[in-house]
């Protein structure tokens, strides 16, 4: 099902009214069924938190979707976006709680039980360029594989200075990847699966340059990095395989770049497979071989035409080194990068004709292959970078690592942030400190600022979640909502929108009760009380996947463990098997002892409370103890509006507070009469019983049957001064076994 809420005043977030539909139903089609005159005032749409046009009111809903309808006073201007903003974040958390149990479930995974399919990889298999797509956001600790911020390329290294060496010309590959936003400290890389750090000094070198160290603009990176290294290089698609076998082939004009690029360092690969020698016909020794060609580049405009005239050098591909006498055959693959600069910065288009005479196959080879072309474009100018962590690779591609393994290097990075309060970043796996920056963030974030999060209760949760770590690459585009729910879920926590401040509810043993309900202050006709049974073939277990914190790798955890057919869930940012025990552990046991729900309509006095509160409820008519109004008060003992059962055991009262709190269970005897309840000492709390105020009312009845316990889900309101509670059975023993902060 998918869910519309009407928002009426987004000023009154409470004002909504919520309604479920089936998926696929057009937005335009449940309007024009449930508001056929429409409202007389314009008003804006939402899904799931993001504006959409009114011409898109046609779209159709989607499992899970939450669209919200507001209506906008007459004078917009008394509407500012953050009150939007906060009326939109308060409607999307009331449908999240109204259609989940407390607290939010991790999200499951389809197909049958027990096959072990996944639907997140934080570490892709390969490196690519996601043109358009959201720069990954790097919580906790992580191994990533980073994103081409440029186009990857590869030279051949000669040095021309000995034939000894490097022989034939050593390929490289040189890489400028994004690992992620903010600052990230990266101590370990990959090429493939093997750690740089095992393989012979000089194979891959590698830099990270944070914000601070890139300066956000093009050129520190080349420098720091050395010769040979460019930010900003572009490989002509066209040129790849264009043999040069004999005198007067000829292969081009190929363009080196698209139109609007420029640039003025051409580079050129030249290849010949099968070396460069030749046999002579007395005394048949092999000799060293060379071959020449000539390379021309003309300027092209945007429309492919010629700009003035041709420009030409002669290239020599040989094994001789200029200025000595060294020479050398060689019979194994000999390549060149030919570097040519250009008089100016512009387009350029290159063409190579071979003007030197082939060998006879029988008499040796110097086949040539055109293999590359490759333009540097001129670095531009101002900021290019945003407030990103970029890693800067070289890899000696020619010595043992395979092509394959070139492309997917990645790293161990861990992020850092600051704490909730503010100060000083550091390396964090805290999802307290994760939760605050989604919401602080100018970028990718909230762009709220700290005063409207809830630091304080963030900073108790940063000292109650150290034991656990939150550890995960946010990749897709996503809502803030959506993210802050994946942070807190492996906590057994939800955002919690308090008016203009964020907060957390959080999930565990709950030793005060935050409400009393009774007969006195439910609505009469108004409870109902629902409990789930067990189905035909229902799940044995839990089995939650969870990323392994070595090589992150989805790896699995069943409870019980002998469950042959699972609910499968996945939980990122876990990385620890004992964590994701625990939370497999709290899903099974809650979906096992929270069964009972119950939904009551109360006054006002019902927006009072909070998403997790636990409240106790007594009511006559399920036998929940028994429930009345206190009448009137002499000394420690209270008379009361009917006669109450004394037989049985030890019997104990609860009083409701002025404030709607309640008081512990107190152990009282027997007044004079059946209506009368004496106290141990003088009541804990005032006790009104004449028309100025609210009646006290009370809970009664022994230890075992005295109030029954929920959690709140949902309070909502129904109407005038009605508000409709939602709440599930408490059920303490759910978190045994589960995250220790819980219990």
């Amino acid at each position: 099902m998918a869910s519309i809420v009407l928002l009426r005043n987004p000023l009154s977030p409470h004002s909504r009214e919520i309604s479920r539909i089936p998926a696929g139903t057009p937005v335009i089609d449940w309007l024009q069924q449930e508001h056929p005159h429409g409202f007389g005032v314009s008003m804006r749409f939402y899904v799931n938190g993001e504006e959409k046009a009114l011409d898109d009111l046609d779209y159709r809903m989607q499992e899970d979707d939450v669209a919200v309808i507001a209506l906008m006073p007459a004078d917009p201007a008394t509407l500012t976006s953050i009150a939007i903003s906060f009326a939109i974040s308060a409607a999307l958390a009331a449908v999240s709680f109204a259609v989940q149990y407390f607290f939010f479930k991790p999200k499951e995974l389809s197909g049958p039980k027990g096959e072990k399919r996944s639907v997140y990889d934080v570490a892709s298999d390969q490196n690519a360029a996601r043109v358009g797509e959201a720069v990954p956001v790097i919580y906790g600790s992580v191994l990533t594989t980073p994103d081409y911020i440029s186009q990857p390329y590869v030279w051949y290294s000669w040095s021309q200075a000995s034939a000894a060496e490097p022989l034939n010309g050593i390929q490289y590959l040189d890489v400028l990847m994004c690992v992620g936003q903010g600052n990230i400290d990266v101590t370990d890389v990959f090429v493939g699966d093997t750690d740089v750090t095992t393989l012979p000094a000089g194979v891959v070198t590698w830099q990270v340059f944070r914000p601070a160290q890139h300066n956000k603009t093009m050129g520190t990176i080349a420098a720091a990095m050395g010769a040979g290294f460019y930010e900003n290089v572009v490989t002509s698609a066209e040129v790849g395989n264009q043999e040069l076998a004999k005198a007067n082939d000829t292969a081009g004009y190929f363009a080196a770049c698209k139109p609007g690029q420029k640039g003025r360092i051409i580079q050129i690969d030249l290849v010949c497979p099968n070396g460069l020698y030749f046999v002579t016909t007395d005394p048949g020794d092999v000799v060293p071989f060379s071959v020449t060609l000539t390379v021309q580049w003309i300027e092209l405009d945007d429309n492919d035409n010629q700009v003035g005239t041709a420009f030409s050098q002669s290239v020599t591909i040989s094994t001789s080194a200029p200025g000595t006498s060294d020479n050398i055959v060689l019979t194994s693959p000999v390549r060149r990068t030919i570097s040519i600069t250009a008089s100016k910065s512009a387009r350029w288009a290159v063409r190579i004709t071979r003007t030197s005479n082939p060998t006879r196959p029988q008499k040796g080879q110097s086949q040539t292959i055109w293999s590359g072309l490759k333009l540097v474009l001129d670095n531009a100018t101002g900021q290019v970078y945003g407030d990103v962590t970029l890693l800067a690779c070289r890899i000696k591609a020619s010595n043992g690592i395979a092509g394959d393994a070139a492309v997917r290097v990645s790293c161990r990075a861990t992020r850092r942030l600051r704490p909730p309060t503010g100060g000083s970043e550091v390396q964090s796996t805290s999802a307290a400190d994760a939760f605050t920056d989604v919401l602080v963030d100018t970028v990718y974030g909230a762009a709220r600022p700290r005063s409207e999060v809830d630091t304080a209760l963030l900073t108790t949760l940063r000292t109650t979640w150290a034991a656990y770590q939150f550890n995960h690459v946010f990749r897709e585009r996503i809502t803030v909502w959506e993210a802050l729910r994946t942070i807190t879920t492996p906590f057994g926590a939800e955002p919690l929108p308090l008016g203009a401040m964020m907060s957390v509810a959080q999930d565990g043993v709950k030793s005060v009760r935050s409400a009393l309900f009774t007969d006195a202050n439910i609505v009469a006709g108004s409870m109902n009380v629902s409990y789930s049974f067990d189905e035909e073939g229902v799940a044995d277990g839990v089995e939650i996947e969870y990323l392994d914190a070595k090589d992150f790798r989805q790896s699995y955890t069943v409870w019980p463990t002998t469950a042959q057919r699972p609910d499968r869930f996945t939980l990122p940012g876990v990385t620890s098997a004992t964590h994701a025990a625990q939370f497999a552990r709290l899903t099974w046991q809650r979906s096992q002892q929270q069964r009972k729900r119950i939904t009551f309509d109360t006054e006002m006095e019902g927006l009072i409370l909070q998403l997790g509160d636990r409240i106790g409820v007594a009511h006559n008519v399920p036998k929940w103890g028994e429930a009345g109004l206190v009448i009137g008060r002499t000394g420690n003992t209270l008379t009361v509006d009917r006669s109450l059962n004394w037989a049985g055991g030890s019997k104990q009262i609860l009083l409701r507070r002025p404030d709607g709190g309640v008081t512990n269970a107190i152990t009282v005897t027997r007044g004079e009469r059946d209506n009368q309840v004496v106290l141990p000492a003088a009541p804990p709390t005032t006790i009104n019983f004449d028309n100025d105020y609210e009646y006290t009312s009370f809970a009664f009845g022994p230890a075992s049957t005295l109030v029954q316990d929920f959690v709140v889900i949902a309070a909502k309101p129904a109407g005038d001064k009605r508000v409709t509670v939602e709440a599930v059975n408490y059920a303490p023993g759910i978190y045994t076994g589960a995250m220790s902060f819980m219990s």
